[in-house]
């Protein structure tokens, strides 16, 4: 199990070619993701001792934090039984999220 897992958020132009995103949660989220004009970059890293692995994702700036859970369970290839949890720095906050498979 990976001792820590950090992002890096970078601001990206979107392309203007590509299909607006799909939102990927439910309904009863508190918010859907609105087509947006902008995408941000991030580089989530988890790192187990001195082994890492990184991958690099492009979201929409109005991407919601329980499909950001489900962009990050893709990505990494996990099955998404357990819970996310989202930290902000300022102000300190914490958002816990339940996976539900389909």
């Amino acid at each position: 199990m990976p001792k820590a897992a950090k992002a890096h958020i970078h601001e990206a132009r979107r392309d203007p070619l590509a299909k607006p995103a799909k939102a990927t949660a439910k309904q009863d989220d508190a918010q859907s993701a609105a087509p947006s004009s902008r995408n941000y970059v991030i580089r989530a890293q988890l790192r187990a001792g001195k082994q890492s692995v990184t991958r690099t994702l492009s979201v929409p700036e109005s991407i919601t934090f329980r499909q950001l859970a489900h962009v990050l369970t893709v990505a990494f290839g996990w099955s998404g039984y357990h819970l996310s949890q989202f930290e902000l720095s300022k102000p300190k906050e914490l958002f816990l999220l339940e996976s539900v498979e389909k």
